[in-house]
């Protein structure tokens, strides 16, 4: 599936754009950790479809959480953790993907809060169904 490459956009919005049919389509542990990630990004309530999905984590350190500064937000990430996990799994049982493409686990690893820039970097540990295990950052 081609990917879309955005070449300019005007002072009036209009976007011109082209497929690099070209793009490389991403396989293993790096689609797995992308999927994770729109999962965390994704806000319940926006899918129509599934009015259930989404982890909700940026929306809950940006909007009524208060932000990083909160000191509820680790209990409330973790939480977020526990519920995009759950998710994944259930997702994954619709669709045919490979097993190194398919969540097993999903735990965090560190979660550290700076403060003074309202920064989270979340560190989460993901295994495989194929037995692949990675640690990834996600910085918000």
């Amino acid at each position: 599936m081609p990917d879309v490459k955005v070449l300019s956009v005007d002072a009036e919005g209009s976007v011109t754009m082209e497929f690099d049919i070209a793009a490389k389509v991403i396989t293993g542990m790096d689609a797995l950790f992308q999927r994770v990630v729109l999962k965390f990004l994704k806000t319940p309530g926006t899918d129509i479809l599934d009015i259930q999905s989404g982890g909700g984590l940026q929306s809950m350190l940006f909007g009524s959480a208060g932000g990083v500064d909160d000191p509820q937000v680790l209990a409330d990430v973790a939480e977020v953790v526990r519920r995009v996990r759950r998710q994944c799994v259930e997702d994954q049982q619709t669709v045919a993907l490979p097993p190194s493409e398919r969540l097993a686990d999903l735990v965090i690893a560190e979660a550290t809060v700076d403060v003074t820039t309202s920064e989270l970097l979340l560190t989460v540990s993901l295994a495989s169904e194929a037995g692949q295990t990675a640690l990834r950052t996600i910085g918000l």
